[in-house]
C-alpha cells in the first residue's frame, strides 16, 4: 500500500496479512482528501479501526499537524507504530490498543476530522457499528467547529439519525462494495 500524495507521496506503508482488515481503496482516499482538502492544514486528525493507519499517515503526508489512531488489534497496532516509526512521525503520532468504543466514551479532546472504518455488517448492543460511532461522537462532543466525520461502512448501510441531533449527511457516495459517508 502506498501513500497517494503529500510529502510522503509514493511511500510505502506496511498493511496487515489475511482477511481481518480491509485496506481503504486509494480511490476512496483519494475521494476522502479530496473532499476535505480545505480542512486538511494543521488539522488534528482521528483514524478509528485503523487498520494500517493508512488514513490517519495520508492525512499527517496532506499537512494534518496530528493523527491518533486507535485499533484494538495487537497486529494493526504493531503495523501503524513501524509505519510511523518508518516515516519519522512519532511526533505527529498517537497509537492507541484499545476498543473503538470505549476509547470515544473516554476522550476529552476534539478533532478536526474524524474517519471511521468499522468492521462491515457488525452490530454493538443490537446497533451498527457506524451508528454507535457517530452518537460517541456527537455525545461526546469530538468534532470541533466545523469539523467532518467520515464513515466508511459498506454500500447497503445508511446512517440512522433520528435520534441524533447536531450532525447532517451531507453526502455518501459509492465505491464498489464501500460507500463513503460525510457527516458535519
Amino acid at each position: 500500500m502506498r501513500i497517494i500524495t503529500g510529502k510522503f507521496k509514493n511511500r510505502e506503508i506496511l498493511a496487515p496479512e489475511g482477511l481481518s482488515t480491509r485496506p481503504t481503496s486509494a480511490r476512496l482516499r483519494e475521494a476522502l482528501f479530496n473532499i476535505c482538502q480545505m480542512y486538511i492544514e494543521d488539522a488534528d486528525f482521528l483514524d478509528l479501526f485503523a487498520g494500517s493507519g493508512a488514513m490517519g499517515i495520508e492525512a499527517i503526508s496532506r499537512g494534518a499537524s496530528n493523527s491518533t489512531f486507535v485499533d484494538e488489534d495487537a497486529i494493526c497496532v504493531r503495523l501503524i507504530e513501524k509505519n510511523v516509526a518508518n516515516l519519522g512521525i512519532q511526533d505527529q503520532a498517537r497509537v492507541c490498543q484499545r476498543d473503538v468504543f470505549e476509547q470515544l466514551k473516554q476522550m476529552n479532546r476534539q478533532f478536526d476530522i474524524i474517519y471511521a472504518d468499522p468492521p462491515y455488517d457488525r452490530e454493538w448492543n443490537g446497533i451498527p457499528y457506524s451508528d454507535e460511532v457517530i452518537r460517541l461522537v456527537v455525545e461526546g462532543k469530538l468534532l470541533k467547529e466545523g469539523g467532518v466525520l467520515f464513515i466508511e461502512d459498506s454500500s447497503s448501510y445508511q446512517p440512522n439519525l433520528s435520534d441524533i441531533s447536531g450532525l447532517i449527511l451531507k453526502r455518501s457516495k459509492k465505491f464498489g462494495r464501500s460507500t463513503l459517508h460525510q457527516l458535519q
